[in-house]
């Protein structure tokens, strides 16, 4: 953390932890600091060439933008959340006012410099999210395995432990509740980002887990579980839950690479018969996945009846077997 001394119009001073990296982030800051930051950039974007005479205007939209980030940065300027409404002329005038209170040019500078140090920390894990190869992660002093790869020694390969069934379909069913959730929304829509915040949340619930740690297959356990573990990471840091949805999504991808799961994710019909048998399943399958949407998967799994454990139902025992295999099998079975 940087730590930069602020000096009001009144001689007190105050504090402000500025973050250098995406660890030393929160997720729910980050995430209301690049909504609140649209405003910044639109303003940027059509008033470029007119700055200087609106400058207090543009400093406005800094200052906005920040107090979604930090407590207590409005008080510099001598405001507080009422203020953050008014109108262009009216923040002209006050800050015609404070210019003859404090060091204006000065002050400029700072909070200019704040926001782009805050910026730069919080974008700068869109182009480096991490897949971890070590599984020790602390938070609230909860000790949890973080899901991670492994290299082979010979061909230096990343290879990824697998999830369970159950995770991985309600971490495929988040993603598309997620889009659903969203696609008609504008991205300037408050509840872009809250839908975002809960994706991240149920992400970090399912694959976040502690040592020895299974999610429940029993659906109201499992409800509750989740619930209850979503409330205890709303205040995770950015890099972290990023990581998560980074793993996942390479996950997915190494998946689709490996040659032995063609036939789960492509089918290559040759006759008129396979065609019109391929054509069936698609429209069975689609109308499988608009009911009960990745849940379908399970359907098939049972059908194929691969996996048995002693003690365990047939659904427990599907919902538990490794997603990795449970991929391979239904691969193995369109094969056919």
């Amino acid at each position: 953390m940087i730590i930069a001394k602020l000096n009001k119009s009144t001689g007190e001073s105050f504090d402000l932890s500025i973050p250098e990296n995406t660890s030393e982030v929160g997720l729910i800051n980050a995430l209301d600091f690049e909504f609140a930051c649209f405003d910044v950039f639109e303003f940027l974007k059509n008033h470029s060439e007119e700055m200087e005479e609106r400058k207090f205007e543009y400093l406005h939209f800094i200052i906005v933008a920040l107090n979604s980030f930090y407590t207590g940065i409005i008080d510099f300027y001598e405001i507080d959340n009422k203020h953050l409404n008014l109108s262009s002329d009216e923040w002209n005038k006050h800050f015609s006012t404070l210019s003859n209170k404090i060091d204006y040019a000065q002050a400029e500078h700072s909070i200019i410099s704040i926001f782009n140090l805050t910026y730069t920390a919080v974008k700068g894990v869109k182009t480096k999210p991490a897949l971890r190869t070590t599984d020790k992660f602390e938070f609230k002093g909860e000790k949890f395995v973080f899901p991670t790869i492994w290299i082979d020694v010979l061909f230096q390969r990343e290879n990824f432990n697998s999830p369970n069934v159950k995770q991985f379909i309600e971490l495929l069913q988040n993603q598309a509740n997620y889009i659903a959730s969203v696609k008609d929304l504008n991205s300037r829509d408050l509840k872009t980002v809250e839908n975002l915040y809960s994706k991240y949340l149920t992400d970090l619930a399912y694959l976040l887990l502690k040592e020895g740690e299974s999610i429940p297959v029993n659906e109201v356990d499992c409800k509750k579980f989740i619930t209850q573990r979503m409330d205890f990471f709303q205040d995770i840091d950015l890099q972290s839950a990023i990581d998560i949805e980074h793993w996942f999504n390479q996950y997915y991808i190494s998946l689709e690479k490996d040659k032995e799961n063609y036939y789960y994710f492509k089918s290559d019909p040759t006759t008129k018969e396979e065609q019109l048998a391929y054509i069936e399943a698609q429209n069975k399958n689609s109308d499988m996945m608009k009911r009960i949407g990745w849940k379908s998967i399970i359907n098939r799994l049972l059908e194929i009846g691969s996996f048995h454990v002693s003690g365990k139902s047939a659904i427990e025992a599907v919902l538990t077997a490794p997603a990795t295999d449970a991929v391979k099998t239904i691969s193995i079975d369109n094969a056919k």
